[in-house]
């Protein structure tokens, strides 16, 4: 908006030898609020969409649940950190690598050769090529002895871990022959824990000759010895 000023003013401000002058003119910056009425009506902000007014007329900047809930698990981390233990990567070395196959072989029922397959080998050397000496060293006649060791010791670790802290047990045995005519007797062992849970354990499964009579003897044998 431009608005002229008075004669006076003019007379005063600016010398008559300039009559061509500009200066007799103020320019005056309105805001349009204060000139034009608008036509345009008060709309609601779109920061509503994420808030709403409270009935206590308190405003937060987050849920107090869930404050209460990041406050307990920054809690929970800070007692860990002083107290809590980390837990060591399990180191691959020969004892290890060869564990964690016979756990795959039994599990899968595989054959030991499978080791010494060239696609097992390529499959691992994507995973860790580090450790293709130690895969390339094994073999079926390694990993079958291995798995005489762990079942030995998994013998030892049933009785003691499991069956020494029964006070009721209630074993079983079954025989049974393969398709290629090989004679089996598997012992197993049942117990209720306490959480109510029902738990089954293979004690044995040998390969057996013989009259059914030698077979029940051997079975019994096995008992004896988990006892």
């Amino acid at each position: 908006m431009k608005r002229k000023k008075s004669a006076s003013q003019s007379k005063q401000t600016q010398p008559a030898s300039d009559p061509d002058s500009e200066s007799d003119i103020m320019a005056i910056d309105v805001d349009a609020d204060e000139t034009e009425p608008s036509n345009e009506t008060n709309k609601r902000s779109f920061v509503w969409l994420h808030f709403e007014l409270a009935k206590d007329k308190k405003h937060a900047l987050i849920d107090p649940k869930r404050a209460e809930r990041i406050s307990n698990s920054q809690t929970d981390i800070a007692s860990w950190a002083k107290s809590g233990k980390l837990t060591q990567k399990v180191q691959l070395n020969s004892e290890t690598y060869r564990t964690a196959l016979v756990n795959m072989i039994a599990e899968c029922n595989l054959a030991f050769k499978t080791v010494e397959k060239p696609s097992f080998r390529n499959l691992l050397r994507l995973f860790n090529e580090e450790a293709m000496p130690l895969v390339n060293s094994t073999n079926r006649d390694s990993i079958a002895t291995h798995l005489s060791q762990v079942f030995i010791q998994s013998q030892e670790q049933i009785k003691m871990e499991h069956l020494a802290k029964q006070e009721f047990i209630s074993f079983t045995q079954d025989a049974w022959t393969a398709p290629n005519m090989t004679a089996f007797m598997g012992v197993t062992a049942h117990f209720i824990n306490k959480k109510f849970e029902m738990v089954d354990l293979t004690l044995s499964i040998p390969h057996v000759q013989g009259e059914l009579a030698l077979i029940l003897c051997l079975g019994l044998t096995l008992l004896l010895i988990f006892l």
